[in-house]
């Protein structure tokens, strides 16, 4: 059996490697103008990942010993009703059934972090990058670390050695590191089987059809196995990010705002069954209907003509994703040649029009950048109508806008029933004069 002095963890040289092959990727990005790394978002991805790697250390002598006494305590139970005391370490069978075991608890883990939704206030800093690439691997929460081993005792029980356990777990975390790149192309029928960085595109993606899907680490069969699957063909482009960002870099900002969105959410319910429903229930959840989940926004784009209007939603917390307001696909009008609203942002993003821009109150209010734009900031360069393939009422308009006072050029897409208030409206009014 492993002794806890014989352990090493593997992921000691995952920091040297990441770094080096996440500047190979930027020099990349840059030499071919790809757009894959903003250094702001970047340095936050640093920043929440040194502190991650650090709890991480910090924690892991703990983690081995809640395994140890489970190991332990349950050896007499293992040796009356199993017939061994412990399984072998020098057995090829037995890690790979360790492996097999860890990647099924990781799936269950990552899963509900994501319909839980107080486990999603932990786990959405991994998703709250715009960016996609190697650097957001290390984009990590900080409270994970005291809770996730749960999920991973019923090894130990078994009589999975601890370090064993903690080692497969460690081996898990090398091979998602390299989940997290673009410069990798689809790989056949490995994706049957394994989890790969298209598959991982998809799960990263804030498309409202690619919401809680490809939640695997090694394997992607739990996927298949349990029904959330996602083809990484699906012809829709990806737009990375959450339906609610930070819009900050800072880290402490970056970890705590969806915790703060919870308890705000918790302090003004109106009873406790509600309450406890807020921390619970997934992510969207809000009482009568008030609210989407990721479950009930899919269910409108299976069936959109047979399902009522979506109710308006809280001013703090959008409906749509920033960088793709809709899944759903729209067309341009009649003067304008037929397309969707995603291959139009793509085409503006590749003629420069990078920032994402919000509404908030008298301004706009650019993602990455953090900068707000008053009205005479900025100027509407091109405009873009969509109507829905069902209903012309429904209805969305994509603005491409630059401000030469910040050397900034972004994207507004207002429609699909998103909220605003007074100041909000006085904007668009603004915003729709420049397009008259």
């Amino acid at each position: 059996m492993l002794l806890l002095i014989e352990f090493q963890d593997p992921k000691v040289y995952l920091v040297p490697l990441g770094i080096a092959l996440i500047l190979l990727e930027a020099v990349l990005s840059a030499r071919h103008d790809e757009h894959l790394y903003e250094w702001r978002d970047s340095a936050a991805s640093a920043g929440m990942g040194l502190v991650a790697t650090l709890l991480g250390i910090a924690t892991k002598a703990g983690t081995l010993v809640v395994f140890y006494v489970v190991f332990t305590a349950l050896s007499p139970v293992r040796q009356r009703w199993l017939g061994y005391d412990a399984l072998s370490a020098a057995s090829a069978v037995v890690w790979v059934l360790v492996i097999l075991g860890d990647d099924l608890s990781f799936y269950w883990h990552h899963r509900l972090s994501h319909t839980v939704r107080v486990l999603w206030a932990a786990h959405v800093v991994h998703h709250s990058s715009q960016h996609f690439n190697l650097g957001t691997a290390f984009r990590n929460g900080w409270v994970i670390f005291f809770y996730k081993p749960v999920f991973w005792l019923w090894l130990p029980a078994l009589g999975f050695p601890p370090v064993m356990v903690v080692l497969a777990m460690s081996i898990s975390s090398l091979y998602q590191f390299f989940l997290h790149s673009q410069k990798i192309p689809h790989l056949g029928w490995a994706e049957k089987v394994f989890n790969t960085p298209q598959l991982h595109q998809v799960h990263h993606s804030c498309n409202h059809a690619f919401l809680d899907k490809n939640h695997g680490g090694i394997l992607i069969i739990w996927d298949r196995l349990f029904g959330t699957y996602l083809d990484s063909r699906h012809p829709e482009v990806r737009q990375f990010g959450v339906l609610s960002p930070p819009a900050s870099f800072h880290p402490w900002t970056i970890f705590a705002h969806e915790f703060q969105h919870l308890g705000h959410d918790v302090r003004q319910a109106a009873s406790w069954s509600d309450k406890l429903k807020y921390v619970f229930y997934p992510p969207g959840w809000a009482p009568n209907n008030s609210g989407q989940t990721a479950r009930q926004l899919q269910q409108q784009l299976a069936a959109p003509e047979t399902l009522a209007p979506a109710p308006e939603r809280a001013k703090n917390a959008p409906a749509v994703c920033p960088n793709h307001p809709s899944p759903r696909l729209f067309f341009l009008s009649p003067m304008h040649t037929l397309t969707t609203l995603s291959q139009t942002l793509a085409r503006l993003k590749k003629e420069g029009y990078t920032e994402d821009f919000n509404l908030n109150g008298a301004y706009l209010a650019g993602q990455r950048s953090a900068i707000q734009l008053a009205p005479e900031e900025f100027v509407v360069d091109q405009h873009f109508r969509f109507e829905g393939p069902t209903d012309p009422a429904d209805e969305a308009v994509l603005y491409a806008i630059s401000s030469a006072r910040f050397n900034l050029k972004g994207t507004l897409v207002n429609g699909y029933g998103v909220s605003s208030d007074e100041a909000a409206d006085q904007i668009l009014r603004t915003i729709r004069e420049q397009t008259t």
